[in-house]
C-alpha cells in the first residue's frame, strides 16, 4: 500500500494580501505587509483594476526585500480604463463577481512557481476572498483599518449582543448604548454608521457578510490601533475575536520627514514657520494669504503633521487621520461628518482630551474660536503635553518589542 506524502511546508512563510481596489484600504494593508516582510515573510500583494496600476507606479520601493505585487487577472479585472469601473459601487460589484476565480488562479500560479501561499490576509469588504481562502484550505486574517471601538460596535450589532437604539430615537445626546470596553455612545454617535443604512446598501451588505462569519472563518483579526490607545476595547473584544493590534499603520514612520518627496512644497513652506505656529487664524487678508498660509489640492498628510511647525490639526476624524495626529503629537479641532468620524471625535475630545469639537454647523467664527482654544486657550498647554505623550506611546508600540511589534511577531511565529 502506498501513501501520498503531503508537499513540504515552504521554508519561508508566504502571506497573500488581498485588498479592495480603493486607496484608503490599500495603503494600510501595504504597510502591514511591509512589516511582515521585514520579519522574513514573503508577501504578495494583490488588488484589481486601476488601483493595481497605481500601486505598481507608486510602489515606493515595496517591490523588494520579500514584498512583491501580482494583479488579479481575468474577467476584465486588469483593464484599468474600463468605463464600468469609474463608479466605486460598480467597481466593487465587478470585483466581487470576477474576483473569486481570479484569486483561485493566482493562488494556483503561486504554488506552481514554487511559492505556495501559507495564509491569506484581506481588508474588510472582501467577503469573497475569505470564502476562496477557506475553500482552498488556507487560514485567513482580516485587517480592520478603523478603530477597535468601531469594530466592536459593528460586531455587537451583527451578532445581536447589545440593544441598539432606533435611528429615529428622539433622545439625542443621551447615552443609549453600552458596549464593554467603550464609553457610552449616544444615537448621534451611531446614526452615521452602516448600521442605519438601507438593507440594500452594498457596503453594509459586504461588511456584514464579513462580520457574520468572522468568528468561523478568520484566524487573525489585525486592527490598525495599538494596545495603549484602545486597551479596554481590545481586551473586551478579544473575548470574542482573536484581535491583534498592529498600528498605527501610518507613513512615514513616526518622526520621519523626507524632504525629497516634498513635491507639493508643503515641507519647504513649513520649514519657514515658527514651531507650533501653523493652525492659527487671525484676520488674514487675500493680499497676505500667500505669506501666511498655503493651499494645495493634496498633500502627504503624515509628513505635514510630523513637522514641528504644526500646532493644530482641523480634522474630519477619519481613523487614518486620527492615528496620524496621535502619532505626530498634534492637538486637534474635531469636525466629524459621517461614518465612524463622530465616534473617533468622541475619543479624541472626551477620552484622550487632545482637542475640542467644532460646533455644528461649522461657521468661520466658530472655527476661529475652536482653533484659538486649542492653540492658545487655558487648556492648550495641557493638550500639547498629552499629545506629546501619545506620540511617544505610538512610537513605543512600533519599536522592537513594543505592543504592536509583538503582535506582528506572534503572527509570524504562528505561520512559520
Amino acid at each position: 500500500m502506498t501513501t501520498t506524502t503531503p508537499p513540504p511546508r515552504p521554508v519561508q512563510p508566504h502571506a497573500l494580501l488581498v485588498s479592495t481596489p480603493f486607496q484608503g484600504h490599500i495603503n494600510p494593508l501595504m504597510r502591514l505587509g511591509r512589516r511582515l516582510a521585514a520579519k522574513g515573510v514573503l508577501v504578495t500583494f494583490t488588488t484589481a483594476l486601476r488601483a493595481a496600476v497605481r500601486v505598481e507606479e507608486d510602489g515606493d520601493g515595496h517591490e523588494r526585500a520579500g514584498f512583491r505585487f501580482e494583479r488579479l487577472r481575468g474577467g476584465g479585472l486588469g483593464e484599468p480604463e474600463d468605463p464600468r469601473f469609474s463608479d466605486a459601487g460598480d467597481r466593487a460589484r465587478h470585483v466581487e463577481a470576477a474576483g473569486p476565480a481570479a484569486l483561485k488562479e493566482l493562488i494556483r500560479r503561486e504554488a506552481e512557481a514554487g511559492r505556495p501561499v501559507t495564509c491569506v490576509v484581506t481588508n474588510a469588504f472582501v467577503p469573497w476572498a475569505l470564502r476562496v481562502a477557506r475553500d482552498m484550505g488556507l487560514p485567513c486574517g482580516m485587517l480592520w483599518i478603523q478603530s477597535c471601538a468601531l469594530l466592536s460596535v459593528y460586531y455587537h450589532y451583527v451578532h445581536s449582543l447589545a440593544a441598539f437604539p432606533e435611528a429615529d430615537d428622539g433622545a439625542s445626546g443621551r447615552s443609549l448604548l453600552a458596549i464593554p470596553g467603550l464609553p457610552d455612545l449616544a444615537i448621534d454617535d451611531l446614526r452615521p454608521l452602516l448600521i442605519y443604512a438601507s438593507d440594500q446598501d452594498m457596503w453594509r451588505e459586504m461588511l456584514f457578510a464579513d462580520l457574520s462569519v468572522i468568528r468561523e472563518k478568520v484566524s487573525w483579526v489585525f486592527v490598525s490601533t495599538f494596545d495603549e490607545l484602545e486597551h479596554e476595547a481590545v481586551a473586551a473584544l478579544s473575548e470574542h475575536l482573536p484581535v491583534i493590534p498592529v498600528g498605527p499603520l501610518i507613513k512615514p514612520e513616526i518622526g520621519e520627514i523626507d524632504g525629497s518627496s516634498d513635491d507639493d512644497g508643503c515641507i519647504a513652506w513649513l520649514n519657514a514657520q515658527a514651531p507650533r505656529s501653523v493652525g492659527t487664524l487671525d484676520g488674514v487678508t487675500a493680499a497676505t494669504l500667500c505669506d501666511r498660509g498655503k493651499v494645495v489640492p493634496w498633500c502627504r498628510q503624515a509628513h505635514v503633521l510630523g513637522h514641528g511647525a504644526i500646532g493644530c490639526f482641523v480634522t474630519h476624524c477619519g481613523w487614518n487621520s486620527t492615528t496620524e495626529a496621535l502619532a505626530a503629537g498634534v492637538p486637534v479641532v474635531a469636525s466629524p461628518r459621517w461614518s465612524d468620524q463622530s465616534i473617533n471625535a468622541k475619543f479624541l475630545v472626551d477620552v484622550y482630551r487632545l482637542g475640542v469639537r467644532a460646533p455644528t454647523p461649522v461657521t468661520r467664527e466658530a472655527l476661529r474660536l475652536s482653533i484659538e482654544e486649542v492653540m492658545s486657550g487655558p487648556e492648550a498647554g495641557a493638550m500639547r503635553l498629552r499629545a506629546a505623550s501619545w506620540k511617544e506611546r505610538a512610537r513605543a508600540a512600533l519599536a522592537d518589542g513594543g505592543s504592536s511589534d509583538h503582535g506582528v511577531q506572534a503572527f509570524v511565529d504562528q505561520i512559520k
